[in-house]
């Protein structure tokens, strides 16, 4: 995704629009020589995911998703939920121009640490190896800018999808499956069902005791269930 590691990093926070972001895979998909795909995102690539398979719905043979709620779900519930306001204090932060780049690359990229290994959880999952390689990509000048302007769009983000003047959210029409982790710090589980309750055709699978990182805590489990779900193997 634009933004990260090695990317490309346009400059500037209206270079990380909703549109962009999904037009960047609508580009991708096209310059491989394919009509349509199998999408399969995490957290931010999430919501882009949401918002390319609602408007490309016929370049998605299937979506899957993984700790990722509905983009407009997401700006529903955080409206009516002080729990999920409080799981996403940081947003607001970030909006503020240069301080979170300084506070984050700051005491060696120590904000690796407590994202990656604040649960017992994670300490199995990520060893200093891979803490040591994300410090090195986020370590450098400018690498967290990139990333926090997706934050940073996030109002006009999550209004798309949305029709504002009924309130109503656009149904997603290609199949999607949902793996969530249950211990998942960030994100609610509320916000499964009702991304769920957008779809015409939604399976969920939850995965018990996994973080917010599920696809890196339980490997063999995600696997197994986006096997069953592109199989055509689910309930």
């Amino acid at each position: 995704m634009r933004g990260y590691g090695d990317s490309d990093k346009p400059t500037g926070v209206g270079s990380y629009t909703s549109e962009k972001l999904v037009g960047d895979i609508e580009e991708l998909v096209s310059a491989l020589g394919r009509k349509s795909c199998v999408v399969m995102a995490h957290d931010w690539g999430a919501f882009v995911a949401w918002q390319f398979a609602t408007k490309y719905p016929e370049m998605v043979d299937r979506l899957i998703v993984m700790n990722g709620p509905h983009p407009a779900v997401f700006h529903r519930y955080i409206a009516s939920s002080l729990r999920q306001f409080y799981k996403s204090w940081y947003t607001f932060f970030v909006q503020i121009p240069f301080l979170p780049e300084f506070v984050f690359r700051s005491n060696d990229v120590s904000l690796i640490n407590r994202s990656f290994l604040s649960h017992p959880k994670n300490k199995l999952t990520f060893c200093e190896h891979d803490i040591e390689a994300y410090k090195y990509t986020f370590g450098s000048k400018g690498a967290f800018t990139g990333p926090l302007h997706y934050y940073r769009n996030i109002g006009k983000f999550l209004l798309d999808g949305l029709d504002t003047n009924t309130s109503i959210i656009s149904k997603v029409k290609v199949p999607v499956l949902i793996i969530w982790g249950t211990e998942d710090k960030y994100l609610c589980k509320e916000l499964v069902q009702m991304s769920s309750d957008v779809c015409e055709q939604c399976t969920v699978r939850m995965v018990k005791g996994a973080t917010h990182f599920v696809q890196q805590d339980s490997p063999r489990i995600v696997n197994q269930h986006v096997h069953e779900f592109l199989k055509g193997k689910v309930n």
